[in-house]
């Protein structure tokens, strides 16, 4: 088991306390801060005191194993959602305006009326003025 920084107690388990003298209870205490942080198991010769040490560190078992799965989960959706940015933020990138543009290879129209000749005078009133 990994090491924890925290761990629950539930309340319903304040019965099976409630049968342990005081110095059983301060070495049940004490057993599950071992092994919450250092993993270390309980080993004594009272069968009570073992007795309750293992449903508390099923407890704590169980409580690490959610976490493990609900932390596995987070770290699952953030992947997709920051792989889901990486790919949108790409297909933005691709397209986007080119940086070194292309030269024109537009064809020019006549803009002298029509006529292909460009010397003739797009104007004739103006050579008979003349």
């Amino acid at each position: 088991m990994n090491k924890l920084k925290t761990f629950l107690l539930y309340a319903e388990a304040s019965s099976q306390v409630d049968l342990l003298n005081d110095e059983e209870a301060g070495q049940l205490f004490k057993a599950l801060f071992h092994y919450v942080s250092d993993g270390i198991e309980l080993i004594t010769p009272n069968r009570v005191l073992a007795m309750t040490f293992s449903v508390f560190k099923a407890q704590i078992d169980r409580g690490a194993e959610k976490y493990e799965s609900i932390c596995k989960k987070r770290a699952d959706a953030a992947n997709k959602k920051w792989e889901m940015l990486r790919r949108a933020n790409e297909a933005l990138e691709s397209n986007s305006m080119q940086m070194d543009a292309n030269g024109c290879n537009c064809i020019q129209m006549n803009t002298n009326g029509g006529n292909n000749n460009p010397k003739s005078n797009p104007n004739p009133q103006s050579k008979k003025e003349s």
